[in-house]
């Protein structure tokens, strides 16, 4: 790739970094692989979150790590986006290739189920969510509508 091409990208990224925040900079990419034909690279492991911004009320899609738990899925965070939860519980999951499916989150706030959760969700760093203010999140899937 030529130099030129090199510099437009660097700039847009600066630009989305600064406009947007560095974890746009992130999300980005990964919004768009799960959203693709490559999907299967991190579907397994990655879903799409839709949620209400508690301050502006628009919508905003995060990819988040997940673990599927029989009727509901796990999610973590580390951030501060599930305070967006508390004010705006609905939610929409895009998972794999599969249309968006609505859903009900909720904070998980009983310890032994929280630190089980965890435990699940991140197997081999487990102990730093518990040690962090890290939150785990219960999503519960709304059935599919009939065809």
């Amino acid at each position: 790739m030529r130099r030129t091409a090199w510099s437009g990208i660097v700039v847009v990224a600066l630009l989305v970094a600064v406009t947007r925040g560095p974890a746009e900079l992130a999300n980005a990419p990964v919004r768009w692989i799960l959203r693709s034909p490559l999907h299967g690279v991190a579907s397994s492991q990655l879903l799409l979150l839709e949620l209400t911004s508690r301050e502006s009320g628009g919508a905003y899609v995060i990819p988040v790590n997940y673990v599927a738990r029989g009727d509901f899925l796990l999610v973590g965070s580390d951030f501060t986006w599930w305070r967006d939860l508390e004010a705006e519980p609905r939610v929409r999951v895009e998972l794999g290739n599969n249309p968006p499916r609505e859903a009900r989150a909720a904070i998980v706030r009983d310890e032994a189920a929280r630190d089980a959760g965890w435990r699940t969700l991140r197997p081999r760093s487990f102990v730093s969510a518990l040690a962090s203010e890290a939150v785990l999140i219960e999503l519960t899937l709304e059935p599919e509508a009939a065809p």
